[in-house]
Parts: structure tokens; C-alpha cells; sequence
């Protein structure tokens, strides 16, 4: 186990901990802040639920809309993302024959509020394809991974089935497409286009490296997906590299027996 999430989460490392959403483990931090808030609670129910708890949620919000760079006063609560979304739809005058637009990487819960809420209404839930580009470790080491991402970032735009008319790219070197391209530097924290295209990469991405972790047991990948923790080094270090495996990664040259200024 990464010590980093062992200490963040102060988990057993030799225990399996299993994490579904709000039914799984909380960092240290938001421990320690709920226990401290129980307690103000335990020591005067009164006073707290009266006086105190309406002015630790605005500070939560706060800091919460300060971290996120959006407005506290158009910040809300939700326990879990299927709530949120169930409290947008629900503040929606939807009417028969509206379209609710989804994405096929959609999370199972989310897709359930929008049929129950579509099936209230008469509205129609459209699930939108979003093609996932890729490129493999051999075409990293071949090409290095900047110009891998170019490639890829033209097979996902290659398997839209329609011409776009801009295709916006996180960075500053745009990939030879046919369409306009405007490239934004920190494009994930300006661009919501972008943002949501990161999510869908990132989620298709983990679910990709569990599925290759039942085939290559030891390195950890259900966990740390891919990532270079210490764990993963280790496993490198004692099972060898897989075909999944960039051998232009240091600890892979290290494993092979090359030095890591040296081309393997």
C-alpha cells in the first residue's frame, strides 16, 4: 500500500480496504474536523444546533468555494454526486420530449436519476458517445509521450463520427487535425470542455489498469494505477516489467539491467 495513503487515511497496511464512495474510508483530517464538531455538539446539543452549526457550514463553504474558485452563495451541499445531480434535475422544469444528455462513461447511479427523473417528466435521457483515443507503451517509447498524446488525441477525434468544428487541447502543441485547434496551457482548470474530457480519460484509465491488474497480479495496479509508487517499483524491481510496461521508464531500464541515462 502507498505509505502516503496509509498515512493520509491512517490505514492498516496489512488490511484490504475496500472504498465505495460515501461508504468508504475518510482521510485523518475529516475525521479528526467531524470528531471536533461531535463534541461541540455532545457538550450543548442546544446551543450547537441554534447558535453554531449555521456558522461552521458557512466556513466550510468558504473554504470549500475558495478551494474550487467558485462563489460561496452559489455553493450547496450534496452527500454524493448521485444526490447532486438529483437535486439539479429536480430544480429543472423538464417537460415531455426534453433530452437529457449523458455521456456512455456516465457512473451507474447518475444514469438511474436521470431515467426517474425523465420518466416523471416525459423527458428523454440521450447517452452521447465519447470515443477515448490511446496510444501504447511501445508507441511511447518510439515516439516519447508528448507526441503519443498527439496521436491519440487524433484517434479519439478520428472516431466522433462527425467533423468538429474546434477542438480545444490541454497544453500549448496542438495535434494535427483537420478542424481548428485552440490550445490552452492549465486548459483542465479553465476549459469545463476540457475539465470533463480529463474526468472521462482519467475514469476510462482506472478502470483499464483494474482490469490489466487481474492479468498481472503484483504491481499493485488496481490501487495505484499505474502510478510509480514505491510499491509498484518494488514489483518492478522483483516480477520485471509486463508488455504494458514503458521501457523508457526509468525503474523498467533499471529492471532490464540498463542504466537510466543509457537507451534501452
Amino acid at each position: 500500500m502507498d505509505p502516503c495513503l496509509t498515512e493520509a487515511f491512517g490505514l492498516d497496511p496489512d488490511v484490504v480496504h475496500l472504498n465505495h464512495g460515501a461508504f468508504g474510508v475518510a482521510p485523518v483530517l475529516v475525521r479528526q474536523a467531524a470528531a471536533a464538531w461531535r463534541e461541540r455538539a455532545e457538550r450543548n446539543p442546544h446551543r450547537f444546533n441554534r447558535v453554531e452549526v449555521s456558522g461552521l457550514i458557512a466556513a466550510a463553504r468558504e473554504r470549500a468555494a475558495g478551494f474550487l474558485g467558485v462563489d460561496p452563495a452559489r455553493a450547496a451541499w450534496v452527500r454524493n454526486v448521485s444526490e447532486g445531480v438529483s437535486a439539479v434535475l429536480g430544480s429543472l422544469r423538464l417537460r415531455p420530449g426534453d433530452e437529457l444528455v449523458t455521456s456512455t462513461h456516465g457512473y451507474g447511479a447518475v444514469r438511474k436519476a436521470l431515467s426517474h427523473h425523465a420518466a416523471r417528466s416525459g423527458a428523454v435521457v440521450v447517452e452521447a458517445a465519447f470515443p477515448v483515443g490511446a496510444a501504447s507503451a511501445t508507441e511511447i517509447d518510439q515516439r516519447n509521450i508528448l507526441r503519443a498524446s498527439l496521436v491519440a488525441m487524433c484517434r479519439a477525434v478520428g472516431r466522433l463520427g462527425v467533423a468538429p468544428a474546434i477542438a480545444l487541447v490541454d497544453g500549448n502543441v496542438p495535434p494535427p487535425l483537420s478542424c481548428t485547434v485552440r490550445t490552452i496551457i492549465g486548459g483542465d482548470g479553465l476549459s469545463l470542455s476540457i475539465a470533463a474530457a480529463s474526468v472521462i480519460a482519467k475514469v476510462t484509465r482506472d478502470r483499464l489498469m483494474r482490469q490489466l491488474a487481474q492479468r498481472y497480479t503484483g504491481y499493485g495496479w488496481e490501487t495505484n494505477v499505474g502510478y510509480g509508487t514505491e510499491a509498484h517499483r518494488a514489483a518492478l524491481a522483483a516480477l520485471g516489467p509486463t508488455p504494458h510496461h514503458r521501457r523508457s521508464f526509468s525503474p523498467c531500464q533499471l529492471s532490464l539491467g540498463f542504466d537510466s541515462s543509457e537507451s534501452p
